[in-house]
This record gives structure tokens, C-alpha cells and sequence, in this order.
């Protein structure tokens, strides 16, 4: 997928790879047979896996499907948010905001998937979208301990933040904008 996006007043093109489920590719070697193999980037180069031994290590990595990537078989796509989806499409001046279809504006962000006629979302999905990320990943909130300076350790303030993702972190981070101190 490609999206044009403006950029300090530049327009940039921007193309989304995706990560796939059908991992790993090989591709031609570039000899006349045609030949194809498994290429790895080590560093700054790209390699051939096989003669470069990480080979059986490249097979056991694409054997797991990312934690976010995973399908949230246990939910629905009526459990995402789409308030929340659009609110962070404008916070990041996202190009998809423009999309009418939820549905397919939820597989365009690729935070939902189809599986046996209807659509499931994927866990990122959850968590950044759902009004509660707890519900299906228990402990999926940021606690914030704090031990004031005159409390000699003994007395602590505990936060807790829930909500979605950025929900979380919003909060977070402006509760702690409270202890923040400059220096000259």
C-alpha cells in the first residue's frame, strides 16, 4: 500500500510493507537458473541465510507470529473503538482518516484480519483501540510508583493508568510532567 503524506510542507511517498504471515520469502540469487534462497540482513548487508549459518535460526524466528500481529480470536472487531481509531488517526495526521469504511479501514491499519468469512482483530488492535486492554491482557496498564523526598522510602503514591494505549500513555505522561524539574 502507498500513501502520499505531507511532511514539514514536503510531500513524501510512503510505503507500507507489512510483515507477513507467510514468512519466510526466498528470492532469485541472480544466477541464470534462477535460483532462489533466503537473504537476512546482518549489519548493514544483506546476506544469503544458508551461507551465512543463520539459516535454521531465520526458520525457528518465522515460526512465531508476533505477539501484536496475533489474532484476538477471543474478541470481535465491535470490541475495537472506532472514536479512538479516528482520534489517532488525527493526532498523527494519518492519511487514512479520510476512509468511510470502518472495515476496511481497520484492515488497511491492518489491526483486524479475515478468518472464516468475518473479520477478527489482531491484539495491536486491542490494545491500542479497545476502551479496555485488561479485559484480554491482564496487567496491560502502566503503574507509576513514586516515593516522595521526604518520605525516607517508607511511604510510596502508586498510579495506575488503563485505558487504551495511548489513553495510558497520555495520562502518564502527564501525571509525571508534574514531578519534572529543570535545571540551569
Amino acid at each position: 500500500m502507498t500513501s502520499v503524506e505531507k511532511v514539514d510542507d514536503r510531500q513524501i511517498l510512503v510505503l507500507w510493507v507489512p510483515g507477513s504471515e507467510t514468512r519466510p520469502h526466498r528470492a532469485p540469487d541472480g544466477s541464470e537458473k534462477g535460483r532462489r534462497v533466503y537473504y537476512v540482513r546482518l549489519g548493514s548487508e544483506t546476506v544469503n541465510a544458508e551461507k551465512n549459518g543463520v539459516l535454521d535460526q531465520l526458520m525457528q524466528l518465522t515460526a512465531r507470529v508476533p505477539f501484536d500481529d496475533r489474532r484476538a480470536l477471543q474478541a470481535t472487531v465491535d470490541d475495537l473503538r472506532e472514536g479512538k481509531t479516528r482520534e489517532f488517526l488525527k493526532d498523527i495526521r494519518g492519511g487514512l482518516l479520510q476512509e468511510t469504511d470502518t472495515k476496511s479501514l481497520y484492515r488497511k491499519l491492518r489491526i483486524a484480519t479475515p478468518v472464516n468469512g468475518h473479520d477478527v482483530p489482531k491484539n495491536i488492535g486491542l490494545l491500542m483501540f479497545s476502551d479496555d486492554p485488561e479485559l484480554w491482557f491482564p496487567g496491560a496498564r502502566i503503574e507509576v510508583v513514586h516515593f516522595p523526598d521526604d518520605a525516607s522510602g517508607n511511604i510510596i503514591e502508586e498510579k495506575y493508568f488503563r485505558g487504551s494505549l495511548q489513553d495510558q500513555l497520555r495520562n502518564a505522561l502527564a501525571y509525571l510532567e508534574r514531578f519534572a524539574t529543570t535545571r540551569p
